[in-house]
């Protein structure tokens, strides 16, 4: 979920003002600082996907993988994906900013709620930087029950809770059967 909560501010108003923000996390997308919220469900799901990818990169250390507390400089933006990795050729050593200053090469993305038209109107906007800079996106919808893969110049891939996403060529062999991150079947999220 996300919360516009400031006026428009450039880009290095942005970065001064977020490098002293301890306490909470702030999206700058649209030329609007967002401040990135959550709920229980999206958390746990975030948190299933994590711990399956966890897996995934102690057998294929191909790259590392960031929570919701890592952020990416993305076409002049800065996000923070729920999860977010880069292959280890792309990783730049230590960095001392709160955001990684090049995109990821995926980012997940979980919706917190459906209805909220602030977070749907800014997951469409780093929908198109997130594929511009090169980013594959999975839009994970536990409302619905679907997922989403976005990867840059190719058809979007649509799946129901029986589906098996695949890693692609970001994640080579890796794959996750979406109903094992989701919640189960009775037990029917409301809008958090």
């Amino acid at each position: 979920m996300t919360l516009a909560i400031q006026p428009r501010m450039t880009l290095a108003e942005f970065d001064e003002w977020a490098s002293k923000q301890y306490d909470r996390n702030y999206e700058f997308i649209g030329g609007e600082v967002v401040e990135v919220v959550s709920n229980s469900l999206a958390s746990r799901v975030t948190f299933k996907i994590g711990g399956f990818l966890f897996a995934y990169l102690q057998t294929h250390p191909i790259g590392e993988a960031t929570t919701a507390d890592g952020g990416y400089m993305v076409n002049g933006e800065r996000y923070i994906p729920d999860i977010g990795f880069i292959h280890n050729e792309r990783m730049m050593g230590k960095v001392d900013s709160p955001y990684y200053p090049i995109a990821p090469d995926l980012a997940v993305e979980v919706i917190s709620n459906p209805n909220n038209h602030q977070e749907m109107r800014d997951l469409r906007i780093k929908l198109v930087n997130y594929l511009s800079a090169g980013t594959t996106v999975w839009v994970i919808d536990p409302f619905s029950r679907t997922a989403e893969i976005y990867t840059p110049n190719q058809p979007v891939q649509t799946f129901d809770d029986t589906g098996i996403l695949s890693g692609g060529t970001v994640l080579p062999n890796f794959s996750l059967a979406l109903r094992d991150v989701l919640p189960p079947t009775d037990a029917t999220p409301a809008h958090e």
